[in-house]
């Protein structure tokens, strides 16, 4: 139609270059009237038997769109959409109409008509999912996750901590219902040693997911999926406090150094030596004697101290030594008062370590939590010797060891993530610290579907 419109229908071509190469596609002719059959081509519209044909910015625009319901591996049109008429169950309807109500009725998984409001019926074809929970039995921080069994049949029966309150808390909020059962693992009863064998369960589809504090590492996201991390990120250091306060009998005279206290009395002695020779000639309140009136004196000028001095002054030059005197014991009271004080009420606890390269070029031993992926990263990373890294199971051992030191079998450090960091600090108050950089990791979060 495009050519009979142009009005010619033997073209001449010319040819761009003549090279003999029969594969040079730059070798092939062109028409004279190219472009303008080009346009022509653009412009025309027909209806035709699939309805109008109209070129838009060269791409053929279809006229309706067919809704299909996929069901396995069929499909099922329960309806259309054109650009005039909207949504419709038939093509030829002359209603425009803009609802998904119009619509043939929608099977569902199962076979159903009405919309689930979720997994009460799971695809994989069981009634719930089955989720591990790690069981760590006599080590490990309850706070954050721990199993009950029964005494006689040794099957799980309650499971708690943070964990698992997170767990159940997140899916009550979720607009579906989501039916699931806990498992406690290994499925023998006996305490779980390395968490990859749950991984592997997962992998391996025996279990649908894994509640816990489940650690977010590179390696396992290669074989299952993690939902976001709900704790905080990174592995620190923990090292006990020491006291540097001495307590002792004569932390009074701490304040002031020995040279200032000599200084002192020294001067107390002179003002009062002064005064005696300022007021012995007419005063008759100083005693009678040359020594009542020399310790009189040196006790004149001790009360300074507390403003206290009751006998009379006669001289005025004994005014203006006393003047000064009094404001020198002024600023020395109140200096001795704010150092005391400060020694007496600011914390004075320090950490007996405070870098990653005392632990080594000391070669102290540091502690890890049992089973945890922190001791690689301490040998690989850090690069610690093997033979100084110890693995303990519960915070009391770490209070033990950390208490001990590393010469009385301890260690000097303990090396874990910071959620296991903030209890084992909140039990123990102000006898731990944490030091040094904060290494980065992923926190935990919950293991679920596999990537394949």
């Amino acid at each position: 139609m495009a050519v009979e419109q142009v009005g010619t229908l033997n073209p001449q071509f010319l040819s761009r270059n003549t090279t003999n190469k029969l594969t040079d596609l730059s070798s092939l002719g062109y028409s004279t009237i190219g472009p303008q059959l080009l346009q022509t081509i653009l412009s025309t519209t027909f209806k035709g038997l699939t309805g109008d044909f109209n070129l838009i910015n060269g791409q053929l625009q279809s006229s309706a769109f067919q809704i299909f319901n996929i069901i396995r591996e069929e499909e099922r049109v329960i309806g259309y959409w054109t650009p005039m008429k909207g949504i419709s169950r038939q093509l030829n309807t002359k209603n425009k109409l803009t609802s998904m109500s119009n619509l043939k009725a929608i099977l569902w998984p199962g076979d159903s008509i009405n919309k689930p409001k979720g997994w009460d019926i799971l695809t994989n074809g069981k009634e719930y999912l089955k989720v591990l929970v790690p069981n760590k039995h006599i080590y490990g921080f309850s706070q954050y996750l721990s199993i009950e069994r029964d005494p006689i049949t040794k099957k799980a029966t309650n499971f708690t901590g943070f964990c698992i309150e997170l767990f159940g808390n997140l899916t009550s909020r979720l607009p579906f219902g989501l039916p699931y059962q806990y498992q406690a693992y290994p499925l023998d009863g006996k305490s779980i040693h390395n968490y990859g064998e749950m991984i592997d369960e997962v992998y391996y589809m025996n279990f649908d997911a894994v509640v816990g504090d489940i650690s977010i590492l590179a390696n396992r996201s290669n074989y299952v999926d993690f939902t976001m991390p709900y704790t905080e990120f990174g592995v620190t250091m923990v090292v006990a406090m020491k006291d540097n306060l001495e307590k002792e009998f004569w932390m009074f005279v701490k304040p002031l150094s020995l040279g200032v206290w000599l200084v002192t009395f020294a001067g107390f002695v002179y003002i009062g030596v002064v005064v005696w020779i300022l007021e012995h000639p007419t005063n008759t309140e100083f005693g009678a004697s040359h020594r009542e009136r020399i310790e009189k004196s040196i006790w004149y000028s001790f009360s300074t101290l507390v403003f206290s001095q009751r006998g009379s002054i006669e001289n005025n030059l004994t005014r203006a030594v006393l003047i000064t005197w009094v404001f020198f014991v002024l600023i020395l009271t109140q200096c001795y008062t704010a150092s005391l004080s400060s020694k007496l009420t600011v914390q004075q606890l320090q950490p007996t370590i405070t870098d990653l390269n005392d632990i080594k070029n000391n070669g102290y031993y540091v502690g890890h939590q049992y089973g945890s992926f922190v001791k690689d990263f301490l040998i690989d990373h850090l690069h610690l010797d093997k033979s100084k890294v110890k693995s303990y199971k519960t915070p009391d051992e770490y209070h033990y060891a950390l208490s001990n030191g590393t010469d009385n079998g301890g260690v000097a450090a303990i090396f874990d993530e910071l959620p296991y960091v903030q209890v084992f600090l909140n039990m123990y108050c102000n006898r731990y610290t944490t030091v040094g950089r904060t290494y980065s990791s992923e926190g935990f979060g919950f293991e679920e579907v596999p990537c394949n």
